[in-house]
């Protein structure tokens, strides 16, 4: 009754507020945003009036739009990572690893194993801890058969990155940073490689404190006997203080 009344009164409403392309009727707030309001304005519209949704629609539409708004606030947050990790390689200081440069020929003897070139291992580590890394690893290993440890590699990347340096016949630490999920975790991980005898893993058991002393301070240690399986969302989970296990195990161990 109330809208009959107010009919008469839209030719002149329209004569103040003009001239304009075209004219809506909104009935509702619901979806009363811009991008509705341009496509109910296109001569092409079925209709200029802008209704209220029924509850099935109403909720398809909020769930859809939720989703949309969390797929592009990880788009946008994948963006940043990627942004920080590219601006601290560019500021990121020289590190030879054991592959890439002669040892400096300085060490430092812990309890059991000696570090070479102690200062570029350091300085790995102390890079990819600084708060503004978002992601990143440092990987030791021994040099030949001793018990000198050397920096094999370091990078700016997850799990995928670092899978590739492990070697199945060798033991090797690794530092590992995982960004924000919610929360940024470092982790230290013992790679048993599958192809390992039992004699050589009995005998690098005693190396394990000094090597968490080096590589840290993390938040939790992982043992990783394969690579099946061995991803980023592994990793967290198995660093969760509730998983069952702190071991990845191939399926048929």
């Amino acid at each position: 009754m109330n809208e009959e009344k107010k009919n008469e009164h839209l030719t002149d409403v329209k004569s103040v507020l003009g001239p304009s392309h075209t004219d809506l009727t909104a009935l509702t707030r619901q979806r009363f945003n811009t991008q509705t309001l341009w496509e109910l304005s296109l001569p092409s519209s079925g209709t200029h009036v802008l209704k209220p949704l029924d509850d099935v629609e109403d909720r398809l539409t909020t769930q859809a739009t939720l989703e949309a708004d969390a797929r592009s606030r990880q788009q946008t947050e994948e963006r940043h990572r990627q942004a920080a990790a590219e601006n601290i390689k560019k500021k990121a200081p020289e590190i030879a690893t054991s592959a890439s440069a002669k040892p400096s020929g300085d060490s430092e003897k812990l309890s059991v194993v000696t570090l070479v070139d102690p200062t570029n291992i350091r300085k790995a580590i102390s890079l990819l801890l600084d708060r503004s890394t978002p992601r990143g690893w440092v990987l030791v290993g021994y040099s030949g058969n001793t018990n000198n440890i050397v920096l094999l590699g370091h990078g700016f990347a997850g799990v995928d990155e670092l899978s590739g340096h492990l070697k199945e016949d060798q033991i090797q630490y690794a530092l590992i940073r995982l960004p924000a999920d919610p929360v940024t975790k470092d982790i230290f991980i013992n790679w048993v490689g599958p192809k390992v005898s039992k004699i050589q893993q009995g005998k690098k058991v005693e190396h394990l404190a000094d090597l968490k002393s080096v590589l840290g301070p993390a938040h939790t240690d992982l043992t990783i006997l394969t690579k099946i399986g061995f991803t980023d969302q592994k990793v967290r989970e198995l660093s969760d203080p509730s998983s069952g296990t702190h071991i990845l195990k191939a399926p048929d161990q």
